[in-house]
């Protein structure tokens, strides 16, 4: 079973949610955009592994998980 921890870090909002086979398990889960403990934590309750973070801020966090990590920023190259 595939296990997902996707991160959305907006300016003003972060939003994290666990999916499972490619479906959300459970809540969304909000903080504030610097907060880092919130997706530590899910990291250990879940232990994913994939890890999704999409952020509008040039500060990405460090992921201390052995999940495979993908990064989508605003340098990422899509074929758009």
């Amino acid at each position: 079973m595939s296990t997902a921890l996707i991160v959305d870090i907006g300016n003003t909002r972060q939003k994290m949610a666990i999916f499972k086979n490619g479906r959300r398990t459970g809540p969304v889960h909000h903080s504030r955009p610097t907060d880092r403990k919130s997706i530590q934590s899910l990291l250990k309750k879940y232990d994913p592994d994939q890890v999704l973070i999409s952020s509008v801020h040039r500060r990405i966090p460090v992921i201390r998980s052995k999940a495979k990590v993908l990064l989508f920023t605003a340098a990422t190259p899509v074929p758009l």
